[in-house]
């Protein structure tokens, strides 16, 4: 080993003593000044509409939390925050606002010159997947004596069909699931299974759930759960051999008689009386639900014009009352908490509002449900407004042509615009929300489960919308979907969802569009027919134009096979529709693709596909190949720099195909 010159090493040493000390003043001024608790919210992921900038920010628990805003060459800002008016704030300046317990908006009069707004305080926000107020449980990873199923995938499978593709039956008086609670609990949603009736109309029965001492019968049902036969699917039991049960698992929303504290021991119990031959129990999410959102001042209460909570009576008049009235005097709708029904046959798509300028408010998505078979809004005018509430439905199967979205903005008319939908828990529906050529929609914080078509569906050039923070799971076709039927879409964002179990296609899909941004996303869980992400020019849309970009999501357990023709989709499926071709700047970079089904990405069908870069992507232990391009692809993708490991079957097929090219820059 050559020596070193003493002198020498006295200048190395003292550069390196220099060099520490300087890093380290650095990291002490870093960790002085720079607050990792604060959350920070850029410009990019805002809704815009005309000169209102709407930010979907979020926090741990209420209370108060003090904003910065920072941009150039402004003086002071208009601020609201959940569509009521703050304050006025200056440049760099600090306000104090409020804030509710999980998803808020914080809307910038003339927000253009914004760069950015930081939250103090806000906690760290989620790098992929919504902003949730509940911890998740998964039944197999808990204490339980009852039989814990493997992992399946197959279709048609109960487990191909379980969050994490596993779940726990508890068949015998006394088998249990039992989990000690992380954080204070007051409220839980159950996700489980039971057996269907032999007429398919549904079987009620119920479990034994012990919050430490307390007992609780909690009522399930396999009313909303179990189709049979093919699409469209039915309910009756008898074409079960043309192909065989479906959507097997359904949710129960449960409050607890008080809060009870971290360490308590929850557990779910076959008692002696809760006779269903088995209950398959899923996951379990518990959570400590905030007290009633207050009226604002300047709004109506249904309770004023005849509607009465929780007496079982149908309530469409009166709601529909008091909003024709809000309309009239410029002021808001209240609904109290407790249940009301609409179940009129008059209001069969659901409360009709034509008039601008509605905002309709609840005291919380626990704590007001509107509940029924028509307990939906059908939308004809622009800037409506929803915050915290519950629409709780009844569909029971796939009726495409009788049965309503909870949001239905299906035939449009001039003037649909603006429409926001905050914190609204959708379920038991054919869809969350169906939008025809509007223009601006935002949804953010809401929960969309069981439906039995899509969560959300942008149609028809539905344009300059922003899906942010909502947490999508059980949809009967497509998560999310944008279609471009007809009239092209343009600039959409879908940043930072959690979309799951989609028992029908894609977890997100889109079919043609042009500027359309998927960022941030947690997939999980296709069950079959679709990947977790399809670019897509099926189904004849307007083709995609400008820059498609999917970038930084998180896919586990996605894309999955189609059964009538046998063949496998990746979980970023790429689907290039001969006659509809993809010429679009499209970009897939630094998405994290874990446990594909079958391919980490696939190139499938004869369109000619060019432009597309896939680059940086890490792609972890594919059931087939990292990459795979279909024997009829057409065209060329840039693929390059990505990272691929313990894919089954190799990192990368060609298929052998001359038609499609590989190119590294």
């Amino acid at each position: 080993m050559k020596k070193l010159n003493r002198k020498k090493l006295i200048i190395i040493t003292t550069s390196c003593l220099l060099f520490l000390s300087i890093t380290g003043i650095i990291s002490f001024f870093s960790e002085r000044f720079i607050d990792r608790k604060d959350s920070v919210y850029l410009q990019e992921e805002a809704y815009v509409f005309d000169t209102a900038y709407t930010y979907g920010v979020s926090a741990q628990k209420e209370g108060e939390y003090v904003v910065k805003i920072n941009g150039d060459k402004f003086s002071e800002v208009s601020l609201s925050v959940n569509g009521i008016l703050q304050s006025q704030t200056q440049k760099g300046k600090e306000t104090t606002i409020r804030l509710n317990k999980g998803v808020n908006s914080i809307t910038l009069e003339d927000g253009s010159k914004i760069k950015k707004l930081t939250i103090k305080d806000g906690g760290k926000r989620n790098k992929v997947g919504a902003f949730v107020t509940y911890d998740s449980y998964e039944a197999e990873k808990c204490e339980t004596n009852g039989e814990i199923s493997e992992e399946d995938r197959t279709y048609r499978s109960f487990a191909s069909e379980a969050s994490e593709r596993s779940y726990v039956t508890l068949r015998n008086t006394g088998d249990y699931v039992s989990l000690q609670l992380n954080k204070a609990a007051n409220a839980l949603v159950l996700r489980y299974c039971i057996p269907d009736s032999k007429d398919g109309k549904g079987l009620t029965d119920s479990i034994s759930l012990y919050m430490g001492e307390k007992k609780q019968t909690v009522e399930v049902t396999s009313k909303y759960s179990w189709v049979y036969g093919n699409f469209p699917w039915n309910n009756d039991p008898k074409t079960a051999n043309a192909g065989g049960g479906h959507m097997f698992f359904d949710d129960v929303r449960i409050s607890l008689d008080k809060t009870y504290p971290a360490g308590t021991q929850l557990k779910l119990m076959k008692d002696k009386d809760n006779t269903a031959e088995y209950y398959l129990i899923d996951c379990i999410e518990t959570e400590e639900v905030s007290g009633y959102l207050p009226m604002p001042e300047n709004a109506l209460n249904v309770l004023d014009f005849g509607a009465i909570a929780n007496d079982g009576m149908d309530d469409a008049k009166a709601i529909t009352a008091c909003i024709k009235e809000a309309g009239i005097e410029k002021k808001e709708v209240y609904i109290p908490a407790g249940v009301f029904e609409i179940t009129d046959p008059v209001f069969v798509n659901g409360i009709v509002l034509k008039e601008n300028d509605i905002t309709i408010r609840g005291a919380g998505m626990w704590h007001t449900v509107l509940h029924g078979n028509a307990a939906a809004f059908t939308i004809r005018a622009g800037n409506i407004s929803f915050y915290d509430f519950s629409l709780l439905g009844e569909v029971t199967s796939r009726r495409d042509t009788l049965d309503p979205p909870a949001f239905s903005m299906i035939t449009p008319v001039k003037g649909m615009e603006n429409v926001r939908l905050q914190n609204i828990w959708m379920e038991h529906w054919k869809v969350g929300l169906w939008a025809d050529v509007t223009d601006g929609i935002n949804i953010l914080g809401c929960r969309i489960r069981n439906t039995y078509a899509d969560g959300i569906n942008l149609c028809a050039g539905t344009s300059n919308c922003v899906i942010t923070q909502n947490d999508i799971r059980n949809t009967g076709d497509d998560g999310i979907a944008m279609f471009n039927r007809g009239v092209l879409e343009v600039n959409n964002k879908v940043l930072y969802n959690t979309v799951a179990l989609p028992w029908l296609a894609n977890n997100i899909a889109l079919y043609g569009g042009k500027d359309i941004t998927i960022k941030g996303n947690w997939l999980k869980d296709t069950i079959c027919f679709g990947g977790g992400v399809n670019i897509s020019t099926n189904f004849k849309p307007q083709v995609f134009k400008g820059t498609i970009l999917v970038e930084d999501n998180k896919l586990e357990r996605c894309g999955s096979r189609e059964n009538n023709i046998h063949a496998d989709y990746g979980a970023v499926w790429i689907n290039t529709v001969e006659g509809f071709n993809n010429q679009a700047e499209c970009i897939i970079r630094n998405n994290e693709i874990t446990d594909s089904t079958y391919q980490g990405i696939s190139f499938f069908n004869s369109g000619l596909l060019e432009n597309m870069l896939i680059e940086k992507n890490q792609i972890t232990d594919s059931g087939t190949y990292g990459i795979e391009v279909g024997k009829e692809a057409k065209g060329y993708a840039i693929i390059r720099n990505n990272q691929i490991r313990e894919a089954k079957e190799g990192e990368v097929k060609t298929n052998q195909n001359e038609n499609f090219e590989i190119r590294k820059k």
